[in-house]
């Protein structure tokens, strides 16, 4: 089983080995933006990195599906042709 990762604002999807790999990947995705906010205090940083999957994709329009390995070879192949816009994670 894998996980893909899928942009809601309709372009970037990738396949992550599991759920935390993808959690991780969000956090240092989006640690500049936290950082550079205005407000920005240590507080906000623990907090940033203590998010759960979840929160991570609703603060950050990201979605992800859990899909087979089978499905991830033809996605990181290109065989498989994906919507963005076409999964959401429950």
């Amino acid at each position: 089983m894998k996980i893909l990762r899928i942009c809601r604002q309709g372009g970037d999807v990738r396949v992550f080995g599991d759920k935390e790999e993808l959690r991780t990947s969000l956090i240092d995705l989006h640690m500049d933006e936290i950082v550079s906010d205005e407000e920005f205090n240590p507080k906000m940083l623990q907090e940033h990195k203590s998010s759960t999957l979840d929160q991570l994709c609703s603060m950050f329009d990201w979605s992800y599906k859990e899909i087979t390995d089978e499905e991830a070879q033809e996605i990181d192949e290109g065989w498989l042709p994906i919507q963005s816009n076409e999964y959401t994670h429950v």
